[in-house]
């Protein structure tokens, strides 16, 4: 096979392939806006910024907390500080996200993270209960990106960056 002919045929498969990825995973979209889908059906849209007006965690002030999680907090944030440094804007408990979204109630089942890149995180109800889970606010290059934590689960830190869309 020439030279030619082995340049097409790459090229070929690798725009195909670039094609059925796109088609395959919708949720490579618009980082810029988090869609919460409830088990009751309903869908809630936020604009990624405006979660700035939600108060974070004050790690200046844990006293409400218990000592377990204050000292599993501390040590998170100061991780959390040394490796993404100045573009932390605040971090938040997962319920708080849902409570913003409008949503009076619902019911954990297995909870699904989606990231811009299509990549995606489940949470299963029992890992509700016993893990903590954080949402991080971080302003890179002008733009607000959304990124789960868990701190402290058997994966060591478990993490997704750009997310866009929660299923619960």
């Amino acid at each position: 096979m020439s030279a030619k002919k082995k340049f097409w045929l790459i090229f070929g498969i690798v725009f195909i392939s670039l094609i059925v990825l796109l088609i395959l995973r919708p949720e490579m979209a618009d980082a810029t806006t988090l869609v919460i889908e409830l088990n009751s059906g309903d869908t809630h849209e936020i604009n990624i910024s405006d979660l700035r007006r939600l108060e974070g965690i004050d790690f200046q002030n844990l006293g409400e907390e218990s000592e377990v999680v204050v000292n599993l907090l501390e040590r998170f944030y100061e991780r959390y500080r040394a490796s993404r440094g100045d573009k932390l804007i605040k971090v938040f408990y997962f319920s708080q996200i849902i409570q913003f979204s409008g949503s009076d109630s619902f019911e954990f089942t297995d909870i699904l993270f989606h990231s811009a890149d299509g990549a995606r995180i489940l949470i299963s109800p029992q890992e509700h209960r016993d893990f903590l889970i954080l949402m991080a606010l971080e302003l890179e290059n002008g733009e607000y990106s959304l990124r789960l934590i868990m701190p402290e689960d058997n994966f060591s830190q478990r993490w997704l960056k750009n997310v866009v869309r929660i299923k619960v």
